[in-house]
């Protein structure tokens, strides 16, 4: 329970980690899994954090936690393979 940009930086490197070890086969849908997970953990420690009444506050939407809260979404985390590369 650190500050949100101690969170948040721990959070985007086992994302980072997460992403490199598991980037093979048809990754979209586990990172969407995945995204929908970090999500809804996010918006709670925020509202939490931040004393919200409300646990589905428009204030921690998707929006803030992946654009201006600074989460990595996973889809955008892992580059595409190069053409060609398949076998």
């Amino acid at each position: 329970m650190g500050t949100w940009p101690d969170v948040r930086n721990r959070l985007n490197r086992l994302l980072r980690g997460w992403s490199t070890y598991f980037g093979y086969g048809s990754r979209l849908p586990a990172y969407r899994a995945v995204d929908n997970h970090v999500y809804e953990r996010v918006r709670n420690f925020l509202t939490r954090r931040h004393k919200v009444a409300r646990r589905g506050s428009p204030r921690f939407s998707d929006d803030y936690a992946f654009g201006d809260g600074g989460v990595l979404p996973l889809p955008r985390v892992h580059p595409r393979p190069t053409p060609g590369a398949e076998l």
